[in-house]
Parts: structure tokens; C-alpha cells; sequence
């Protein structure tokens, strides 16, 4: 299977980059100076770490709906391929996107606690 993502990938002029298993830290900065794009699509993820890690390594991002703590700016439908294309191009044209994806991360977080918190109460 690699060798044929290889091939196809080097149809295209790119390559595919593989790595060894980083820790988180290693693994964020490498992100931060590597990719100019983070694109996490997917059909039945919510939450999504590497999203997330996309996110603290200041990458502009394109998700799906399903990754539903991020802006809708930046969310496209999985199926459709002219959406993905135009999220990316909005992802790369607008700077402070990257600034509101922090804020979206920072706000789901704090959410999540609270509601971890809620639960805690109401089960002790």
C-alpha cells in the first residue's frame, strides 16, 4: 500500500514525508515548521487531536462539520470537493483565522471541564 501511495503521490511531483514517533512537544514544532496546511476532513470525528495540534502549532486548518469546535469558516463538507477547496483557499488568505481557531480550542476546553465538573457534582 505505501509503495503505491508513493507512486501516485510522485505522479503528482510531491512526496510523502514520514517521520519516527515524536514526543507531543517534538511532534507540534515539527508541524510548526513543516506543513503549510492542516486537513482534517473527517466524517465521524468530534473532537480530533490532531486538529487540535494543528491548532497549537499556529497551521491554518480546514475540517468537517463533525470537528464542530472549530469556526465554520473553515469547515467543509467531506464530500464535496469544490468546499474543501475554497475552505483551504480561505484558510490560507485569512491570517486571523489561526488567531480564532486558538480562541475556538481555548473555549472548548474550558466547556469541556465545566461540564466534566457538572457531571462530578451530580455523581458524588
Amino acid at each position: 500500500v505505501l509503495n503505491k501511495i508513493n507512486s501516485v503521490l510522485q505522479h503528482f511531483g510531491h512526496t510523502l514525508v514520514e517521520t519516527k514517533w515524536m514526543e507531543h512537544r517534538d511532534f507540534v514544532k515539527y508541524c510548526s515548521d513543516s506543513l503549510d496546511l492542516g486537513l482534517q476532513v473527517s466524517m465521524c470525528e468530534t473532537f480530533n487531536l490532531v486538529a487540535a495540534d494543528y491548532v497549537t502549532a499556529d497551521i491554518p486548518l480546514v475540517v468537517s462539520p463533525e470537528i464542530d469546535w472549530l469556526p465554520k469558516e473553515i469547515q467543509a463538507m467531506p464530500t464535496d470537493i469544490s468546499d474543501i477547496v475554497s475552505k483551504i483557499e480561505y484558510a490560507l488568505a485569512n491570517k486571523q483565522t489561526r488567531n480564532n481557531n486558538k480562541q475556538h480550542l481555548s473555549d472548548h476546553n474550558h466547556k469541556a471541564v465545566d461540564d466534566w465538573k457538572n457531571f462530578l457534582e451530580d455523581y458524588s
